[in-house]
């Protein structure tokens, strides 16, 4: 029986109906206590009657009320009066995003950004472990300023036009895990689904704001989940309309989950980058609306967590607004440099200087809304206060913080200022005295009061992630913060920054940091020593994501650990991790791209290196990470990439401006240009390595001398662009000269370990290109041709370069051999229609050129 107006539920008063369907009634109701106007869903009797459904509803709302997120409607209450269950949520004004499409598509800018206001929304959910399930345009509410709501999360309907898929694999009227049209392909199959899962139905979204029609839609809702399972959506008919938003549909679309975004984030920032290229505004763009007040559909949304919506979609909007004030998109991140502290102590604590400004950093990196210069992209200004203007046009940055500290003892004083860019105005001072144990609750003041100063939002999570202390011994942290100032590349040095964190991490077992930090070192050492100091830094960042889940670096040290045993999978969803705790992770970004290089993934490669060159726009390295899928997919694109970028060209783009010499065939042309950067940089390993390859493929006189100097120290380690270590291109040599009785051990050597490495889970393709040239010396033509097929298989797309290697000569007449290399065009030339290549020369050139 509908409740009459003056019915008390609890504190709240009934005023009016809004809206009534098949699983309840929605009402408009006053709160007495905090004085304003809600809406208060009465839940049917056959649920409020079930204990379980009940405890579970309780138990995920919790969950959802604490996301406190401008994107996700608001759970105020729940609750039981009179034999009655309720709920009740914030009262919206507005329309669904259904009643929006109703009148036909959006603007692609629109369009992006309102489904990144949708992505920003479930990134704060996902983080929480929240998957929404079903995800459409019913459950969007647009507000009148624009701005985007999330409802029912959670959600189970027992709607007809909905179809339950059970873990065994029927379908059925019932239980209701999300809606056809909608759902995911895995949610089709009766899956355990993930956030990915979310994002495809996101993508189906997307693709109905742009097209004014549904990507999966059939006769009935069996067809219309066959052709989720079995058809392509059309992406023809969004034309012309805007192709980086055609692309990120397809990539949201992906039958795979490992084919999609793997983040809300990462979605979030692809669709932010479109819309904040067509409007002008920081605010979310207006919807158009009916053209009288009349005709507006009343609203009262609410999240019910796994109970129940109205039947059929059935919500009204109200007539009044929310008690919140209403709340803009947040606009692109805004990009800030921090400043090398000045050490005002004696020199030998200037380690510990240099480590306040890297976790000042990293504490102001975990801001989402704030885009934080890497320390590399700074270190280039010598004297920042007079480079101001400069260092502000070239980073893209309107702040930068500056500051001083002084150690003496147990006593620590900083002092910091926060500059607007380029006038140096200061927005904020302060200066704190503490001693060293209450460093990192300095660290993390100064990172919130500077968002305080930039009136930033902070989402609770991000919140909680900078105020969590690392540790409360002070000993253990000036162990630590000494360590990081030592060079992990040299062997000798790198033991010693192990041992420093040995004694940090005795003092206090529990300094998950110290443990991220060791997992590093142990993973250099494990790039020239093999599997076990791997394992071992694998087991260390094990440890510190146990002590802490939350931290950033840990994850990335696992990822990057165990993509060097090969375990592609884990590798890229702890590296994406990482980036999702700490969005101006530059390197994780980096390091991520060149990951998908090595699995063949060159589009997402390309994605990742654009994301990260923001972060550090002027250093090398950044451009040589754009560059390296480029050189697949258009080589002489990246090479007006690599070389627009003279000001700043250093060894790694000079070494794959060389990598393109060779890859055309000229490989002594290659290694004269690294013979120069080997000898203005004698102590970059990598460039030694390229030039020992370089010297092979091009028949140098030292070839055989500069090998002999590497193959018994490290002779697992791997080349710099082609898979193959020491011992092979050392057997090569010996099989050139006609020295199979030496060559022989080595060529067995290098098989048994790639044996041990492929058996070990190393899904990578650089064991199976090196058995191509070990089998050919042995003569075996048949395995050699088998093994590359899977190669390819396993990520190797370079066609180029086996046309020109020395050591798979022998097949290069093979017909399989040739059809191997015609299958990586066709794959690459599919990647290509599906890659953004727009501007990428652009990127590149020297930032007083541009616009």
């Amino acid at each position: 029986m509908p409740l009459a107006p003056g019915t008390r539920l609890g504190t709240y008063e009934v005023i009016a109906p809004l809206g009534a369907g098949g699983m309840g009634e929605v009402y408009r109701a006053h709160d007495a206590n905090l004085r304003r106007d809600v809406a208060i869903k009465v839940l049917p009797a056959s649920l409020a009657a079930d204990p379980d459904r009940i405890a579970r509803f309780e138990r995920e709302a919790h969950a959802v009320a604490a996301l406190t997120h401008p994107n996700i409607l608001a759970i105020h209450d729940f609750g039981s009066s009179g034999g009655v269950s309720y709920a009740v949520t914030e009262l919206l004004e507005g329309e669904t995003l259904r009643d929006v499409l109703d009148r036909g598509p959006l603007a692609p800018a629109k369009a992006a950004s309102v489904t990144a206001q949708i992505a920003r929304g479930l990134e704060a959910a996902h983080g929480r472990g929240i998957v929404h399930r079903d995800l459409k345009p019913e459950n969007v509410f647009v507000l009148e300023d624009g701005h985007v709501k999330i409802l029912d999360f959670g959600l189970a309907k027992s709607d007809v036009s909905d179809v339950a898929v059970t873990s065994s694999g029927l379908t059925g009227a019932g239980l209701v895990l999300g809606t056809p049209g909608y759902m995911s392909p895995e949610q089709v199959r009766g899956e355990v689904v993930d956030h990915r899962s979310d994002i495809f139905s996101l993508g189906c979204v997307l693709y109905e704001l742009l097209a004014g029609r549904r990507a999966f839609k059939s006769d009935s809702a069996v067809d219309t989940l066959h052709a989720t399972l079995h058809a392509d959506p059309d992406l023809t008919v969004l034309g012309q309309r805007s192709p980086p938003l055609v692309r990120i549909v397809g990539r949201c679309l992906e039958k795979k989950p490992s084919s999609r975004f793997q983040s809300a984030a990462d979605l979030r920032f692809a669709l932010e980058s479109v819309a904040n290229g067509h409007d002008t505004g920081t605010a979310a763009p207006q919807i158009v609306r009916p053209r009288s007040r009349s005709h507006q559909a009343l609203f009262a949304a609410l999240t019910l967590v796994t109970l129940a919506a109205v039947a059929g979609g059935v919500w009204y909007a109200a007539r009044v607004r929310s008690a919140n004030p209403p709340v803009v998109a947040i606009p692109t991140a805004r990009g800030i440099a921090v400043l090398p502290f000045d050490n005002l102590g004696q020199p030998d604590q200037a380690y510990f200087t240099a480590g306040m400004t890297e976790e000042v950093t990293s504490q102001l990196s975990k801001i989402s809304a704030l885009r934080v210069m890497s320390r590399n992209a700074v270190a280039r200004f010598k004297d920042p206060p007079a480079q101001l203007a400069e260092m502000t046009r070239e980073l893209n940055i309107g702040a930068v913080l500056a500051g001083s500290v002084r150690h003496d003892g147990s006593n620590v004083r900083v002092s910091v200022q926060l500059l607007a860019a380029p006038s140096g105005e200061v927005r904020w001072s302060e200066q704190y005295d503490r001693t060293v144990s209450n460093a990192f609750e300095v660290q993390s003041d100064i990172a919130l009061r500077v968002a305080r100063a930039l009136q930033l939002s902070l989402p609770r999570e991000e919140r909680a992630r900078i105020e969590r202390l690392p540790t409360s011994n002070a000993a253990a942290y000036e162990l630590y913060l000494k360590q990081r100032g030592v060079n992990p590349n040299v062997p000798e040095r790198n033991a010693e920054g192990i041992r420093l964190l040995d004694e940090a991490i005795a003092l206090d077992p529990r300094f998950a940091l110290a443990h991220s930090s060791r997992a590093r070192r142990l993973r250099f050492s494990g790039y020239r020593t093999g599997r076990n100091d791997l394992l071992a830094a694998v087991a260390a960042a094990q440890t510190a994501l146990t002590i802490d889940p939350q931290l950033a670096s840990a994850h990335y040290q696992f990822g990057m650990a165990v993509n060097s045993l090969g375990r592609i999978d884990e590798a890229r969803q702890a590296v994406q991790r990482a980036i999702e705790l700490d969005s101006n992770y530059y390197l994780a970004m980096q390091d991520l791209a060149i990951m998908e290089v090595n699995y063949g993934r060159l589009d997402q490669a390309v994605y990742w290196a654009r994301r990260a060159l923001p972060l550090a726009p002027n250093v090398s390295g950044s451009y040589y990470t754009l560059g390296l899928p480029l050189t697949f997919l258009d080589d002489q694109l990246a090479k007006r990439l690599l070389t627009s970028t003279t000001r700043r060209a250093a060894p790694l783009e000079q070494g794959l401006l060389a990598v393109i010499d060779l890859r055309h065939g000229n490989a002594a042309a290659g290694l004269d240009r690294m013979r120069t950067v080997e000898a203005a940089n004698p102590g970059n390993a990598e460039m030694s390595e390229l030039v020992t390859e370089l010297a092979v493929y091009a028949g140098a006189a030292d070839a055989e001398q500069r090998l002999d100097a590497v193959v018994t120290t490290f002779p697992n380690m791997r080349g710099f662009w082609a898979a193959y270590t020491p011992r092979t291109l050392r057997a090569y040599l010996f099989m050139h000269a006609g020295q199979l009785e030496r060559a022989r051990p080595l060529i067995d050597a290098a098989l048994a370990e790639n044996r041990k490495l492929i058996e070990g889970g190393d899904h990578s393709y650089f064991p199976l290109y090196e058995n191509v040239a070990l089998q050919l010396m042995l003569g075996n033509r048949q395995a050699a041709l088998d093994l590359f097929d899977k190669a390819i298989d396993a990520g190797a797309l370079d066609s180029a370069f086996p046309k020109v290697d020395p050591l798979v000569a022998g097949l290069r007449e093979e017909p399989r051999f040739l059809a191997a290399l015609a299958r990586i065009d066709r794959t690459l030339a599919e990647i290509r229609r599906r890659v953004d290549l727009s501007g990428v020369v652009e990127l590149g050139a020297p930032a007083e050129t541009k616009n």
